[in-house]
């Protein structure tokens, strides 16, 4: 059996739940006394408080809280008018009236911290390339502090030994990665180098195990600094988690966790695609091409 509403947006069947609150709400109050009825209300900001702190979820957690202290305001506000003189409870209405504010301006910044924003098409597929899993909103923030260079062909981006401090993605082109003893590998978009230095620090990893050579006419990086990444992710544990996650895409790729690379065979998906029309599965370039899109690398 379905739930009442289960067809409708969650955000829609919220509101109505929330509007059939208020209509109860006011109904009671038409039908019980008014020193019951504010007793009640006491009662039921007490009951939304509970409520919210049985959320795990941050914005629902302050939106309900900002209800429980609108209807405690109402109570305590009565509560107030109707005391002997000489006694009030101004502290409790100003503290309360304080922690509204607190929630409602916490809540605005968190509502419109998680709703996406439009990213440019080009831009759209560099994330999906490098950060599938990355919020809109730290991507632009990310784009946005980026030192986007063009190399031209044959320009060394790595050299192996040398040491690294910042975050290199290829956005536009193709890279030759050669590592000692290893097939050398072509890089194309969502390509990193240095993240590793990064996520274990300078005093575990900071030389560089490859050489990376541009390969195209024209290729474009873009480069973070790691200080730059740090303020970034400083108190964004979503840009955080979402850049690491990106880094074992990445690492994954290059050593051919997400696709075969016994001798000079291309990916997967390419291969049984050779396979039905009986063509080898070898590319001309000489090395094998393992920074494909996820879905293609996984049959």
């Amino acid at each position: 059996m379905k739930a009442p509403f289960s067809t409708l947006s969650p955000a829609m069947r919220n509101g109505m739940y929330a509007g059939a609150g208020v209509f109860l709400l006011c109904m009671t109050a038409l039908t019980l006394p008014q020193q019951d009825f504010f007793y009640l209300l006491g009662h039921l900001s007490f009951a939304i408080t509970f409520l919210a702190y049985a959320q795990s979820n941050l914005i629902r957690l302050r939106l309900i809280a900002v209800a429980s202290l609108v209807v405690g305001l109402v109570y305590n506000t009565y509560v107030h008018m109707n005391m002997a003189e000489g006694q009030n409870l101004w502290p409790v209405l100003l503290w309360m009236g304080v922690f509204l504010v607190q929630n409602v301006i916490n809540s605005v910044r968190e509502v419109n911290r998680s709703l996406e924003i439009t990213i440019p098409a080009h831009e759209r597929l560099i994330q999906a390339s490098a950060f599938p899993r990355m919020h809109s909103r730290d991507w632009a923030a990310l784009s946005e502090s980026a030192t986007k260079k063009t190399f031209p062909k044959g320009h060394v981006l790595l050299a192996t030994g040398a040491a690294t401090d910042s975050l290199q993605m290829l956005v536009f082109g193709t890279a030759r990665e050669q590592r000692k003893d290893q097939l050398p590998l072509r890089r194309r978009m969502g390509a990193l180098w240095g993240e590793l230095t990064w996520v274990l620090g300078e005093e575990m990893f900071n030389a560089s195990p490859c050489d990376v050579v541009v390969t195209a006419d024209v290729a474009e990086v873009w480069e973070w600094p790691y200080t730059t990444l740090d303020a970034l992710c400083k108190g964004n544990d979503r840009l955080a988690i979402a850049l690491k996650d990106g880094f074992v895409r990445s690492a994954s790729f290059k050593h051919g966790l997400l696709a075969d690379r016994c001798d000079d065979r291309a990916p997967l998906v390419e291969a049984a695609r050779a396979a039905q029309t009986h063509e080898p599965s070898t590319r001309a370039s000489g090395f094998p091409d393992t920074n494909v899109p996820l879905a293609q690398s996984i049959v």
